[in-house]
């Protein structure tokens, strides 16, 4: 740890800060009996920060009723294992101060909650070291624990007649593509360590600049430079995380408003950023944005964001469809507009391929409706936290449509309502529209069968159409909310004989005017 540490400070470029301000409490460990929590003045000291599940074991928490006891003095025996740990390794840099969320925020204070949380990103960067009890499923199992390592044997017969053989035992290969980037979770090894489950843990990794994962069979080594472990394999491997670009990227370190957007390759990864995210488990469901906002207010500005959806890009950000790899739902609470990723508890991802920056190619990918307003009511000082309603006034073409089962097919949560539906749209030749309509969720389209809804025309590549499917909202008839997303390809069997409509011939055919979604 301590070489690994020595050798980024002294030969990272992009690794070297100034030593930062602390952040509104920090826990002092200098006290060898015990700690306490710390309420800092705006001064500048280093800190380690801790990233950890929280499992479903009670740990010790800062509240309004304890917070003076906990500034005077916290017992080490009344600290989970994992907190005792972070609290030796962090003596062990000879750094005086930790943070840990769950002590460091009061917990029962909602204006605190939510000013702490906002400020996550800066926590998490400044850091001098980010501890990531990476194999741990909650307090309990700590920092420190016996290795898992899996072994083989083999045994080497001897050269000479009566002559002993010798057995040779050995580590099995470790698989470190999981730590190479953050993209691909669901497809990686890393996905299996209960801390890389979690979507409040994405971003503290994400946002870290140096951070040491305390595997189960190794500590891994990350930084915005390198990735290091101590079987060696990845040996300063150099990093190419797209998160490492605001730290070395020289564009987004002049830009002033401290975004990416002029970077050519955003949208890829800010998409696969949303597909990452949303694959991972979070306990409530109105955490759904703020456990991102960290993430979010790194790359865009607060006027610009919208609930997961960015101003400028609006149109683009509205092609995102809910995988079917896990049934989604409609959260508990309310969490976003329906016109918002956030809205559904799912795997989102989104419609087009997001290793192509389709700007730079109108003629074969435009948009074809225009977004007059995009606007939310935030719930907390946090602009990327939780919001307690939106709006989004667009411009466009649409269509009425009738929402029918498909033959008998049940809609059942096996398939979750997906191929169990069709539509009837008059205005359309009856083969021109998909023949299997899938909308959000199994709730939508159990609502939705025997319903008139509204297709908005969105996107348009390589002549196929993205239609929004549009319900109107009970409370309110003059609004929508959204469904569902669908792809249309314009060919038709007309009295025998195939042919393709181009968009202009699809559009015609359909009314023009403005569309509310909430």
């Amino acid at each position: 740890m301590a070489t690994w540490i020595r050798r980024c400070s002294e030969s990272h470029a992009r690794c070297r800060r100034e030593t930062p301000r602390l952040p509104t409490r920090v826990i002092d460990v200098s006290t060898g009996d015990g700690c306490r929590l710390y309420e800092s003045h705006g001064e500048r000291a280093e800190y380690t920060a801790l990233s950890h599940c929280w499992g479903k074991i009670r740990i010790l928490t800062t509240l309004k009723e304890n917070i003076k006891e906990h500034t005077n003095r916290i017992g080490l025996d009344a600290l989970p294992k994992t907190f005792q740990d972070a609290i030796k390794a962090t003596r062990s840099l000879g750094v005086r101060y930790l943070w840990i969320d769950s002590l460091c925020i009061v917990q029962d204070d909602a204006d605190d909650w939510a000013k702490e949380s906002a400020q996550m990103a800066s926590i998490y960067r400044e850091a001098y070291l980010t501890l990531a009890a990476t194999a741990a499923n909650d307090g309990s199992e700590g920092l420190f624990k016996p290795r898992q390592v899996d072994t083989f044997s083999y045994t080497l017969s001897g050269t000479q007649d009566g002559s002993d053989g010798v057995t040779i035992r050995a580590t099995k290969h470790r698989k470190h593509d999981c730590l190479r980037a953050v993209d691909d979770l669901s497809e990686s090894g890393m996905v299996s360590l209960p801390l890389m489950t979690r979507a409040w843990c994405y971003q503290e990794r994400i946002l870290s600049s140096r951070i040491l994962h305390f595997a189960a069979d190794e500590m891994v080594w990350e930084c915005q430079q390198a990735t290091s472990c101590e079987c060696d394999l990845l040996e300063d491997y150099q990093q190419h995380d797209w998160s490492k670009l605001t730290g070395g990227d020289p564009i987004a370190q002049e830009a002033p408003d401290r975004t990416l957007f002029r970077l050519p390759d955003m949208e890829k990864h800010w998409f696969r950023l949303i597909r990452n995210y949303t694959v991972l488990n979070i306990t409530k469901d109105f955490d759904r944005l703020p456990a991102l906002s960290g993430i979010a207010s790194s790359l865009i500005p607060a006027e610009e964001y919208m609930a997961g959806i960015r101003k400028a890009r609006a149109l683009e950000d509205l092609l995102w469809i809910v995988s079917t790899t896990t049934p989604p739902r409609r959260p508990d609470t309310y969490v976003a507009p329906s016109w918002s990723w956030a809205s559904v508890m799912g795997n989102i991802f989104h419609a087009h391929p997001w290793n192509i920056d389709w700007t730079q190619r109108p003629e074969v990918s435009t948009g074809l409706a225009e977004v007059k307003s995009i606007s939310t009511v935030k719930s907390t000082v946090d602009h990327f936290g939780r919001v307690e309603s939106g709006e989004l006034r667009i411009s466009g073409t649409y269509f009425k449509a009738l929402v029918k089962q498909k033959d008998q097919s049940e809609i059942i949560g096996s398939t979750f309502g997906r191929h169990c539906l069709t539509m009837e749209i008059p205005d359309l030749p009856s083969s021109v529209w998909p023949k299997e309509v899938a909308l959000d969720t199994i709730e939508d389209a159990r609502e939705a069968v025997g319903q008139s809804v509204r297709v908005l025309a969105l996107w348009t590549q390589y002549g196929n159409i993205s239609f929004l499917v549009l319900a109107r909202q009970s409370l309110i008839p003059s609004r929508f909310r959204r469904i569902g997303l669908v792809e249309m390809f314009p060919f038709a069997t007309i009295a025998g004989k195939a042919k393709r409509f181009t968009v202009e011939e699809v559009l015609e055919k359909g009314h023009k005017g403005n569309i509310t979604i909430i």
